[in-house]
């Protein structure tokens, strides 16, 4: 059964959060961005219902490293065609008129693309928030230029520890480290917005890469996104790298100490909890249209109908329907045993709702929690 939220968030926290993604999200030249977002917030008090905030775009799964986490691997598929920039103009204008506010560039690395500028470009960046998230090898400053002129508003760094060699031994990848802080710090000289991007586990949490990244981010005046372990990917039907309740714990007081530190939960419109569907979806490179970056089951294919369509019909299931209080990734284990577990022996990723035991109308009768 979907999980109400048990722990309190102080209404300081709710209000400090909500000035520094506002505060964020402000970009020259994007006038129509905040009349947008004020309208998405008008009509969900007026009829109760979220319109789709968010969207993770994959552009790629080709990528310049083996991350022995990677969530992505095992969604790429060489006999498969790729969007195109028109196609991702043309979904650009769905999500658009879908309510989405922001999109975010994933892959593999989406820096492979050497027609990202473009794809920007197609996306209409004056009228969303554009992010990439990129493992840095190929953010030189000529390439962030190029990707700023086109529209791009924030660069997202993957950090997998504080130690350098740590890290690059996690991303096989020598100097990888030092990368992504120099790529960190040409974002913000090219007047970009920067981020940092760290997975934690519940045996890496109380290293000391989870302080030294909150110390460093807060330096610099840059947000830092918590991503929890998920058995996905490279990490399939791994249980033992999720974290515990006594984790959650400890990283809520961090939350409460350290504003920008932050998780998915936390940038919905109204309530704290799992947003997929209802305000965020993942679109992979081949049209698949996912819950979210972790949950590899597919809601349908944007070539073969509108999203708002296959939205609409996921809404149905009550897992989407409601905002969890736990992530359905990474901490439900209701939902990863009952549903999630099922992608574990896949031949191939994603997998259907139906191959997911997941139909509309299941798990009736509990009623929406704020």
């Amino acid at each position: 059964m979907v999980t109400a939220r048990t722990t309190r968030v102080t209404l300081g926290r709710r209000l400090a959060k909500y000035v520094i993604q506002s505060a964020y999200a402000a970009r020259p030249g994007k006038p129509s961005l905040k009349w947008r977002a004020l309208r998405n917030y008008a009509r969900y008090v007026v009829d109760g219902r979220p319109r789709l905030r968010f969207c993770d775009l994959a552009v790629t799964y080709d990528c310049t490293m083996s991350c022995a986490h990677c969530s992505a691997g095992r969604l790429g598929d060489a006999r498969r065609r790729p969007m195109s920039v028109d196609d991702y103009g043309r979904l650009g204008d769905e999500l658009v008129e879908a309510g989405v506010l922001a999109v975010q560039l994933t892959g593999g690395e989406p820096l492979v693309r050497g027609d990202l500028e473009e794809i920007i470009r197609a996306l209409g960046p004056s009228r969303l928030f554009v992010s990439v998230v990129t493992n840095s090898s190929l953010a030189t400053r000529a390439r962030l230029e190029s990707l700023a002129a086109a529209g791009l508003d924030n660069v997202c760094v993957s950090l997998d520890a504080w130690q350098a060699s740590e890290h690059d031994r996690v991303r096989g990848a020598a100097g990888n480290r030092d990368q992504a802080l120099a790529t960190l710090g040409t974002a913000l000289e090219l007047g970009l917005r920067g981020m940092v991007f760290h997975v934690v586990t519940h045996e890496s949490l109380r290293s000391d890469a989870l302080p030294r990244l909150v110390e460093h981010t807060e330096r610099l005046g840059v947000l830092l996104v918590l991503g929890w372990a998920v058995p996905a990917g490279s990490w399939n039907g791994r249980l033992e790298v999720l974290l515990t309740d006594e984790d959650l714990a400890y990283l809520e007081r961090i939350h409460e100490q350290h504003l920008h530190v932050r998780t998915d939960f936390e940038t919905n419109y109204f309530h704290w909890g799992c947003g997929a569907v209802k305000e965020k979806l993942y679109v992979s490179c081949y049209g698949d249209v996912l819950p979210c970056a972790f949950v590899h089951i597919r809601l349908g294919n944007v070539f073969e109908e509108p999203i708002a369509d296959i939205r609409r019909r996921a809404l149905a299931i009550d897992w989407f329907s409601e905002y969890n209080g736990r992530c359905l990734a990474a901490t439900d284990r209701t939902f990863i045993d009952a549903h999630l577990s099922r992608v574990f022996g896949a031949s191939s990723e994603p997998i259907s709702l139906e191959q997911a035991g997941l139909v509309p109308g299941s798990v009736r009768g509990r009623s929406r929690r704020r």
